[in-house]
């Protein structure tokens, strides 16, 4: 009996018909705080990275540049980033317009680069959504996923979310 049952066991983790694709989604949380950095030095003394934002708190205008966590195998051939987003607050006393430019790909001449803007009333917070499927990709996009924003005096980024596809063909 003992036999009969280590054979079953050995038979159907080994069996093909149940080694097959997985397939599921993942989604990967960020805060700006540990993801989203002055650009350049001369943007560090505006900005003031907070628990919960990195927040602008400089009379002009400053560039920040942000990375989003990516599985590298959900990146690539077997999935793809479906949709990713960033959330920004408007800390200050009159509507305010955030613009960030999503870079995805790496530095070989073929990234993708897609802008988006969100005015924002005071107080207001407002997730900016890029998804692939707005961009006939329907496989979803290969790829680390990177963002450069220009946010003006008193807007704060606070998190953002990557999803992508995976499927596992081992």
């Amino acid at each position: 009996m003992k036999f009969l049952l280590t054979a079953a066991l050995s038979l159907s983790v080994c069996s093909p018909a149940l080694v097959g694709a997985a397939e599921g989604q993942s989604t990967n949380l960020f805060n700006a705080g540990a993801s989203c950095l002055p650009a350049l030095p001369r943007y560090d003394g505006n900005v003031r990275k907070r628990p919960l934002a990195v927040v602008n708190e400089g009379t002009t205008s400053s560039f920040l540049t942000c990375n989003y966590t990516v599985d590298e195998y959900a990146s690539d051939a077997h999935g793809g980033v479906e949709r990713f987003d960033l959330t920004a607050k408007n800390q200050g006393n009159s509507a305010s317009t955030v613009t960030c430019t999503a870079v995805i790909g790496v530095d070989d001449g073929q990234a993708r680069y897609i802008i988006k803007s969100a005015t924002l009333q005071p107080g207001e917070r407002k997730k900016m959504e890029w998804k692939a499927t707005d961009y006939s990709l329907p496989n979803g996009w290969e790829g680390p996923v990177n963002m450069s924003c220009l946010l003006p005096p008193n807007m704060g980024l606070n998190e953002g979310h990557v999803h992508w596809d995976y499927e596992d063909q081992t």
